[in-house]
């Protein structure tokens, strides 16, 4: 039977109990401080009886508003050992970030990590993860709910109690490290893309997958376009929304990752599926794209390591990472090129225009400064890298499906070559 404490709290109300945490009727055998005494004592022993840990997967922004990341959480004596996706050591290895947890008493258990580990906690800094808002950082929790434990104990449904969002934790059968790589394989692929679905009746859905959302658009029985989106996770089947979301006449509940194919198949029936787009257009502008110094052919490097040593001989600052692709700010969506110089976020919004399909072309043109973009191009030479991109460019990529790098050869200045990225480059630089 599954012990959802919150609704025997309400039961014990409707009974006319004074108090619940004082009651001493015997109307269920235990007390209402007794029994949540052995929902905390139940859930510890759970929480503690997984030898590899708990998937965990954690989501952040009000309404899930900024999308999920995957952590593992290790509970053991009273401290959990974290591991997050892409999230590496010097070595290669997972990070393995060890502090405290507890659990207390409130309209039920709670679940509370209670001494700072950056693999949750950073979520939460407004300081810090290139936080979207000034306050709540990327309004995330590190308190929840316990809400549920399923009858086989292999799952644990939380809520988190500043922003309620839904969240699982899931028994892990693998080690932490293993379960990460997979998952990050099929991020890899599916992350970032352009998909399209068409039925027998030649009904078009076009799905996208950002690094918050997929969104599906499709023309309803009027001929209207209409557009659902939903948060989601990814897991080492695919991908898990938050809420099934209807398309035609489908109501869809995730994606199915299916190795070396371009076919994502729909989770709840697998004979229909979304094709991944190998059009090099749209590759290009679903994705962050980073820039690495070692990348850049050396007209370009100049320019570029024009921004990052102004920054660190003027301001004393390390750029953290640049790319060309899409950030939102407080202020809006915008694709254009983005830093990071110690924590001082800006960017040079640009538009994008097919030059020449045919010749895979594509035309970038700046046209406005974004957050601190402004003050670093009058002081620190951020209109040198601008510079750079502002040019007519040859699209490749080194892969059909899912492309991990992008190469920008200028038409018009063959010793302008672009080499970007699609996995995260710190320090691009390598500034000592």
């Amino acid at each position: 039977m599954k012990k959802v404490f919150l609704y025997i709290m309400f039961a014990a109300v409707g009974l006319g109990l004074q108090s619940c945490l004082h009651d001493n009727d015997e109307v269920f055998g235990q007390s209402a401080a007794e029994r949540i005494n052995a929902a905390i004592s139940n859930a510890h022993e759970v929480l503690e009886s997984a030898e590899n840990g708990w998937a965990f997967h954690y989501f952040v922004g009000e309404e899930y508003a900024f999308g999920a990341t995957n952590l593992v959480a290790v509970f053991k004596d009273g401290k959990v050992t974290m591991y997050g996706q892409d999230e590496y050591d010097n070595n290669g290895k997972h990070y393995a970030i060890t502090s405290t947890y507890k659990l207390t008493r409130d309209q039920g258990p709670v679940l509370a990590f209670d001494t700072y580990n950056d693999l949750l906690h950073k979520w939460g800094d407004p300081a810090g993860a290139n936080a979207p808002t000034d306050v709540d950082g990327w309004e995330a929790d590190y308190e929840f709910v316990i809400m549920n434990i399923s009858e086989d104990k292999n799952t644990i449904k939380l809520k988190g109690k500043k922003f309620n969002n839904i969240m699982t934790l899931e028994r892990l059968s693998v080690a932490p490290s293993e379960y990460l790589t997979t998952v990050e394989e099929v991020a890899d692929v599916l992350s970032g893309n352009v998909m399209t679905y068409v039925s027998g009746a030649n009904d078009t859905v076009k799905a996208v997958t950002t690094d918050y959302e997929v969104s599906f658009t499709y023309k309803d029985a009027n001929g209207e376009s209409k557009t659902v989106s939903t948060p989601f996770y990814f897991t080492p089947a695919g991908i898990n929304f938050v809420n099934p979301v209807q398309v035609l006449d489908m109501t869809v509940p995730g994606l199915i990752y299916k190795e070396n194919s371009a076919e994502v198949p729909f989770a709840n029936d697998p004979t229909k599926a979304l094709l991944i787009s190998t059009d090099i257009f749209d590759q290009f502008m679903n994705g962050n794209w980073y820039i690495d110094a070692d990348n850049l052919s050396d007209y370009a490097k100049a320019g570029f390591m024009s921004f990052v040593n102004a920054c660190a001989t003027k301001e004393n600052e390390l750029v953290n990472y640049c790319y060309l692709g899409t950030y939102t700010y407080q202020a809006g969506t915008y694709f254009g090129l983005h830093f990071n110089s110690s924590g001082w976020l800006g960017a040079a919004a640009f538009d994008v225009a097919i030059a020449d399909e045919e010749q895979q072309l594509v035309t970038l043109t700046p046209t406005e400064y974004v957050l601190n973009g402004e003050y670093y191009a009058k002081n620190d030479n951020f209109g040198d890298a601008i510079k750079i991109f502002s040019a007519t460019f040859k699209l490749e990529k080194d892969r059909v499906v899912s492309p991990k790098a992008f190469t920008l050869t200028d038409v018009n200045n063959p010793n302008n070559v672009i080499k970007l990225v699609k996995d995260y480059v710190g320090n691009p630089g390598h500034v000592q």
